[in-house]
């Protein structure tokens, strides 16, 4: 019974929150910078693993990181199959001569690794907002203004 009226007041509470757009050229989190892609990668890597994130996959341009979510995610997003879902941030990296652009897309995984694996986007939750301020932080470590 109580798991039952945790599952009604968690949709009850998110019916009433706003969807968020963030003020950036992709409406997801993102950061143009200076920095060489060379330096920024593995700072980016560093600062996700220090956030509990581990790499899920690299192919140059598009680098995914991914960790399990908190046991109350997943009164609403877990399954029978697996029931914690995972936080799963894809970074795309854009280079132009130069700048770099890092796009950040993000989205709560239920099932992660499996055949039944679903995502739901997380880009415009309160999270977003978080991510960005983690990106704009990133963004002056590596180039002090």
């Amino acid at each position: 019974m109580n798991k039952l009226l945790v599952i009604l007041l968690c949709f009850a509470i998110s019916g009433c929150v706003a969807p968020i757009t963030l003020n950036t050229a992709s409406g997801r989190p993102e950061i143009t910078t200076n920095a060489a892609l060379e330096k920024l990668k593995p700072e980016l890597v560093a600062a996700m693993m220090n956030r509990g994130y581990s790499m899920r996959s690299d192919s140059g341009m598009v680098m995914v990181m991914e960790k399990k979510l908190p046991e109350a995610y997943g009164l609403s997003h877990g399954s029978r199959y697996d029931p914690i879902p995972a936080g799963r941030i894809t970074f795309t990296f854009l280079q132009s001569s130069a700048q770099v652009r890092l796009i950040a897309d993000m989205a709560i995984v239920t099932n992660p690794g499996s055949a039944y694996e679903s995502q739901k986007s997380a880009n415009h939750t309160q999270d977003a907002r978080v991510i960005q301020q983690f990106l704009e932080d990133l963004k002056f470590r590596i180039v002090p203004r």
